[in-house]
């Protein structure tokens, strides 16, 4: 009889055990895949904000040499670095 109530006491204990184990296990899991998702799109939402600023750079970029060509007068390929020179300071 005192047997067959330690098994019981037993069985129960590795029963709640393994059931926290689990849920532990379970919540580490589900916290670390959490973090790789929101990590994942705090990430794209950077690259998407980086591209945007670059485009709106080459977009002024753009603009300002079009009126910049305009206004010298020549075509030529020595005008073109000229004002690309004056604008960015890149030879």
């Amino acid at each position: 009889m005192v047997t067959g109530r330690a098994n019981r006491l037993v069985t129960t204990g590795c029963l709640t055990i393994l059931i926290a184990l689990i849920t532990v296990l379970g919540v580490l899991v589900s916290w670390l895949w959490y973090r790789h998702w929101h990590d994942g799109n705090v990430n794209s939402e950077r690259r998407d904000r980086a591209f945007a600023s670059i485009l709106k750079q080459a977009r002024a970029t753009a603009d300002d040499t079009a009126p910049a060509l305009g206004t010298s007068g020549t075509t030529d390929t020595d005008a073109l670095i000229g004002v690309i020179w004056r604008h960015t300071e890149a030879p």
